[in-house]
């Protein structure tokens, strides 16, 4: 309905919702994990990412060895540099206890979050716990209603929602989802 609406009105979606930029920042999703990547390869695909421009990257750990996963992060840090916009996603791959880990030897890397960090049957109270430690907590790609984010903020798991409409039933209950939201500063 919504780009029905947008093609009637000769108005892209984003405009109709409210936007009103014509350029954001860009961060790449990358630092995946696949056999033969090295750290070296790791370091190149991050000053690529820095040299091409973007403001910085989503780094996927979970699937290695926590150890690992720090070492990474600190890389990503070290060759971003500090004003490289760096988050962690860690697609519900950790126990809280790896993830409160993670976060203790991660407290000084600034990271601007870790998405999806614990396991989905702990990710509730989990994610309570975790959002302690000050690294904020990003949640709520699989949530299919503002229901379920409503039970992800109320319950103190949340500080980022990551709602996907394609996911949901679409723009309509994304945009229901984002004002509720709102009203607990969950961004």
């Amino acid at each position: 309905i919504w780009d029905a609406l947008g093609k009637a009105l000769k108005q892209p979606v984003y405009k109709l919702l409210g936007g009103y930029r014509d350029r954001v920042p860009v961060i790449a999703i990358g630092g995946y994990v696949m056999k033969g990547k090295t750290i070296a390869d790791l370091e190149t695909e991050i000053a690529h990412y820095r040299d091409a421009g973007l403001s910085g990257m989503k780094l996927k750990v979970g699937r290695s060895a926590l150890e690992v996963d720090i070492e990474r992060a600190r890389l990503a840090r070290k060759i971003g540099g500090p004003n490289f916009h760096l988050c962690v996603d860690a697609n519900q791959a950790w126990t809280i206890d790896q993830a409160m880990t993670f976060a203790r030897a991660a407290r000084d890397l600034n990271l601007a979050w870790m998405e999806e960090p614990i396991q989905w049957m702990d990710q509730i109270e989990g994610n309570a716990r975790l959002r302690t430690l000050g690294i904020p907590v990003c949640l709520g790609q699989g949530e299919i209603s503002r229901h379920g984010c409503r039970d992800l903020i109320m319950r103190g798991a949340a500080d980022i929602l990551n709602y996907d409409c394609t996911i949901g039933p679409g723009v309509t209950e994304w945009r229901r989802t984002a004002a509720m939201a709102d009203c607990f500063n969950v961004k």
